[in-house]
């Protein structure tokens, strides 16, 4: 029999449901309520703060969105109902106003935990609805003028030809040009002549001209026959002659009017004396065209089809017919003689286009220009109502939730400028990405134009921009429809239920460049969205009743030259149960929160750590519980401070806990490690009892659910700072022992840390030259007399020795060692030192918990044991 001793280096890799002889000498049985560091062994994990109770009355079917806006500004999201409501992340409530079809949107039949998808950027936050079809617009995109419409542009004038147009195969206007025999005939051949002449022809054959006689009051009597029925306008020419003298024909332009009576009428601008003043009506039974001259453009517009052809007598070169649609942008004129006449481009092969669409635009005074238009009367785009709404921080701190005016389509017709593939679809996430607003629905990965969110649509179809907005695919054998978008390590990561699909960001992102690259192919949980934390990112699996959780890394983690995700519960393959609904993290604690339906009173943490040189020193698993009633809704992390929503049979709380490491309450003497902690100054003290009263009333909070202490604080006169006291609940007050009046104190429930030591084994080096790492020998017999724990800023802690059979011995570390200034009366204790327990049993028959009940901290570095090991055999 020979005596021996090892050591367990620490106690950093949290727990592990492996048989123990495969545990690593830093894994545990079990761990609640504790939470293992690099720099600080195991603690007691930090407490629970309460902020506020936002609701009087529980609820179970919420989504919880977090907005970190800036160190000042943290709000919470909360939808459930048809309601949104939102608060400070201390539990003040916004002034929130809904526009149109917002309680609409915000209603779903599904959970809303699961329902709902957000992203924020600046102050937009646009909220997603997955159980909502999204649907084309109703209303139309702007027509034409008349439903049946055509240009004549005269493009050039020749001497001695006949301009000719045709309408329904009849020639309705003609005019020849003079020879060019003499200089006056230069003025005749001008374009804007030429189609005043074939204008002049055209109204003749659909409309009566009858002139008026000048009036110097500005009032005019229409001619027997004319009503306002068939009243077209009223047309002015003054006389006009050439650098010679000699006189030209004139040009009419129509003139405003306003009617006094069914007969009578006023010119708003009236003319001189020997103007030509004519009005023109419809022929009664003819085919009234609409013709209006602007220069050498003429517009013909009815609503009746008809056929329109012209004639020039140079082969057609000189005068070109446009009904709605050409073959070249050049043939349109300069100036339309009618406002918003939309013609279709159709192109030929010389173009890299189809066709698109161009509108006449005089908007902003401006004498008018071609602009790419929306082909006449189709969807406008996509309807606001059936798209994500925005909740909008107003610049008075108020919010707005309502449906967002998304960008029309301004270009191209339903197949050259499509809709988005989600239009007909439910969608399922949004993300923000290369600037960049984006959505997921079905297989398809859609995203806006570059800088403008709003926007869907392609801004040209006459060449294919960078900026345009995205629309692509994930092409794959299997069926992959698309659930989480997250930006990770310089590129976007895209989940399905199966597969995770790459879009490189190596590369600017445009409609050309996109590409969605199968990167791996694990199953994913389709009910929670992804952690992207440093290097890595973090999804759960279901696996039966149990939940497991992959880290996804690139080649850049670990230089390995492929993406993998590994299984980071492998050793705990029936720890966390299934549901999960939530992961959260924080990059500055190297550690994520994990929630399931499961356990919903428990909050599944992991701790992890990377070496300089990319190795994993740490991957620590352990649950934090918390009150039996306690129902936890939401977590989220801004920096190093985990956020709670958490609701109880009275109502919905919000609490925080910091994480930090070292962290310490205000005025605190060391960490005080009660939940739902608060700070009050009792007022009461009973001198017959000696004890000290504090009403539940002023405890913002019910105190039934568990044991409450207080702690004295730092400046505390009655008591010393540090010294602590059980609360019992007598009626309508919470009762303590000693005299805590008039100093503040922290406030709290009592929660309990405990861990579970593996099963101690006599570890021997494996593997040639001791190289493969270590292995328990169990051949032998051991026999363990102590184990002598290291211990750090400790107050308070007790092992727990049960020998197979026998009863439990309890080993309690008070704080107090003599010797140690900890020791000195009044004064609390908090010190580091060594504590050893005798053990005394074969080691596979003893069961070693180590247990932290009180308010003051622990921490556990290592360990150290020693035993009798027998062994009748030598290894070869």
């Amino acid at each position: 029999m020979a005596l021996i001793s090892s050591f367990l280096p620490g106690f950093t890799n949290g727990i592990s449901q492996q048989p123990f002889t495969l545990r690593l000498n830093t894994q545990g049985e079990h761990q609640e309520n504790g939470i293992s560091t690099i720099s600080q062994g195991l603690r007691k994990r930090p407490p629970s703060k309460h902020l506020a109770k936002v609701s009087s009355t529980p609820i179970s079917n919420v989504f919880v969105h977090t907005v970190n806006r800036d160190s000042t500004e943290r709000y919470v999201f909360l939808i459930s109902s048809g309601q949104l409501k939102v608060y400070t992340i201390d539990g003040v409530e916004q002034t929130v106003t809904y526009g149109d079809g917002a309680v609409s949107y915000l209603t779903t039949t599904l959970p809303a935990s699961s329902s709902f998808a957000a992203v924020t950027v600046a102050d937009y936050t646009w909220i997603v609805n997955k159980d909502k079809t999204v649907a084309a617009s109703t209303t139309l995109t702007p027509t034409s003028p008349h439903l049946y419409e055509a240009l004549v542009n005269v493009k050039s004038g020749n001497y001695g030809k006949t301009y000719s147009i045709t309408l329904n195969g009849s020639v309705v206007a003609s005019y020849t040009t003079p020879a060019g025999t003499s200089a006056g005939d230069s003025p005749y051949i001008s374009t804007d002549h030429i189609a005043a002449q074939l204008y002049l022809g055209l109204i003749a054959s659909s409309q009566s001209t009858s002139l008026l006689t000048w009036s110097d009051t500005n009032i005019y009597t229409v001619p027997a026959g004319v009503t306002q029925a068939n009243f077209v306008r009223v047309e002015v020419a003054e006389p006009v002659v050439d650098g010679e003298g000699n006189p030209l024909d004139s040009v009419y332009t129509a003139q405003g009017i306003t009617w006094l009576s069914a007969t009578t009428f006023a010119m708003t601008t009236n003319s001189s004396a020997d103007a030509t003043i004519r009005l023109i009506a419809n022929v009664s039974g003819s085919n009234p065209w609409n013709a209006v001259l602007k220069g050498s453009c003429i517009y013909i517009g009815t609503s009746t089809a008809f056929t329109v052809s012209c004639n020039d007598g140079f082969g057609n070169n000189a005068m070109v017919v446009i009904p709605g649609k050409t073959q070249k942008f050049a043939d349109l004129p300069n100036v339309c003689a009618v406002p918003n006449v939309i013609v279709q481009i159709i192109g030929d092969v010389t173009n890299s286009f189809s066709n698109y669409f161009v509108k006449f635009d005089t908007s902003g005074g401006s004498a008018g220009v071609w602009k790419e238009c929306a082909a006449p009367g189709i969807s406008l785009g996509l309807s606001p109502t059936t798209m994500p709404y925005t909740v909008i921080r107003n610049s008075n701190g108020t919010f707005t939730v309502a449906k967002a005016e998304w960008t029309p389509r301004k270009v191209g017709d339903l197949t050259s400028c499509t809709n988005p593939s989600f239009v007909g679809r439910k969608l399922n996430d949004v993300f923000f990405y290369q600037n960049r607003l984006g959505f997921l629905s079905d297989e398809n990965l859609v995203m806006s134009e570059s800088g403008k969110y709003f926007n869907m649509f392609r801004s040209t179809v006459t060449a294919l921009v960078d900026s345009d907005p995205i629309d692509v695919t994930a092409s794959h054998t299997k069926v992959s429809l698309l659930n989480y978008a997250i930006p990770f390590n310089k590129s976007l990561l895209i989940f399905s239920d199966q597969t995770q699909f790459v879009v490189p960001g190596d590369t600017v992102l445009t409609p050309t460049t996109i590409s969605l690259k199968v990167s791996t192919e694990y199953p994913c949980d389709a009910n929670v969205k992804p952690l992207s934390a440093g290097r890595n990112c973090y999804f759960p699996v279901t696996k039966g009743n149990w939940a497991a959780v992959r880290e996804y890394y690139t080649n850049l983690s670990y230089g390995s030259g492929n993406d993998d995700a590994m299984e980071i519960t492998a050793h705990i393959p029936n720890y966390i149960p299934a549901g999960t609904f939530k992961i959260a993290g924080s990059a500055n604690e190297d550690t994520f929160a994990l929630l399931t339906k499961g356990d919903t009173k428990s909050i599944y943490m992991y701790k992890y750590f990377f070496t300089s040189s990319n190795e994993k020193a740490q991957s620590a698993w352990s649950r934090w519980s918390f009150g039996a009633q306690d129902t936890i809704l939401n977590v989220d992390f801004i920096q190093s401070t985990m956020y709670l929503v958490i609701s109880r049979p009275d109502g919905v709380y919000f609490e925080s806990i910091d994480c930090s490491i070292g962290y310490i309450g205000t005025n605190e003497p060391y960490p005080v490690l009660l939940d739902r902690k608060l700070t009050i100054t009792p007022t009461t003290y009973n001198a017959t009892t000696g004890n000290t009263e504090i009403a539940t009333s002023s405890i913002p909070y019910p105190v039934t659910d568990g044991t409450y202490f207080i702690v004295a604080q730092n400046g505390s006169t009655t008591v010393k700072p540090g010294e602590y006291s059980t609360g019992t609940v007598d009626g309508s007050k919470i009762v303590f022992k000693g005299n805590f009046v008039g100093s503040p104190v922290t406030f709290g429930r009592k929660y309990v840390f405990d861990y579970g030591i593996s099963t101690i084994t006599y570890k021997l080096a494996s593997g040639a030259g001791g190289n493969g790492g270590q292995r328990s020998d169990t051949e032998g017999r051991l026999q363990v007399r102590k184990l002598s724990f290291n211990y750090a800023d400790s107050g308070y802690f007790r092992v727990e020795v049960t020998p197979r059979g026998r009863d439990t011995g309890s080993y309690v570390y008070s704080g107090k060692t003599t010797g140690n200034s900890s020791a000195t009366i009044g004064r609390y204790a908090i010190s580091s030192g060594r504590m050893i327990v005798p053990i005394l049993c074969r080691n596979t028959d003893a069961v070693i918990n180590v247990i932290n009940d009180s308010p003051v901290p622990s921490s556990l570095i290592s360990a150290d044991w020693e035993g009798f090991y027998v062994k009748r055999s030598s290894p070869v």
